[in-house]
């Protein structure tokens, strides 16, 4: 993992109050658009890497993706 891999996690990991704050620091901190950064999120929340250096905070993104998951296919 590289120092924006670990980036991408500290971003994630951080609580907003703002709408639209964590998106602005997406784009400051990282130049990316939230959707690239969502897409490298979820890359990053299937490696084993980054759950072995970060179990918790993948963990516990893990399920958060699952319950939306679960929510995205009992609306349809």
């Amino acid at each position: 993992m590289n120092d924006n891999d670990h980036l991408v996690l500290d971003i994630a990991d951080r609580f907003y109050l703002a709408p639209g704050s964590r998106e602005q620091a997406i784009r400051d901190e990282l130049g990316l658009s939230p959707v690239a950064f969502f897409q490298r999120l979820n890359r990053l929340l299937d490696n084993p890497t980054a759950a072995a250096e970060f179990p918790e905070l993948v963990n516990r993104l893990r399920r958060v993706r699952a319950r939306r998951l679960r929510q995205r296919r009992s609306a349809a």
